[in-house]
């Protein structure tokens, strides 16, 4: 794991912590009637949906994602993000 290598580095354990980075997959272990349709309306199915999740700080991106979606009008784009 990466936190091996910081400690092999001579990083001290108490000054290491380690956080799981990702989804709570039991917020979405049921599906809601509707899917999509039931969050967006009908009209998310009438072309492609691109749903992306993540930081939507600087240098993760958000600028680059939000022009792409602008420039691409025949795709829905979902973003969910957070700082």
């Amino acid at each position: 794991e990466i936190s091996d290598s910081f400690l092999a580095a001579g990083l001290q354990q108490k000054r290491l912590v380690t956080s799981a980075d990702g989804v709570d997959l039991t917020v979405f272990s049921r599906a809601l009637p509707g899917g999509l349709g039931h969050l967006f309306g009908q009209r998310v199915y009438d072309r492609p949906t691109l749903i992306y999740t993540g930081s939507l700080r600087p240098e993760k991106g958000a600028a680059f994602l939000t022009k792409a979606a602008s420039r691409m009008g025949h795709v829905n784009f979902v973003i969910i993000g957070g700082n």
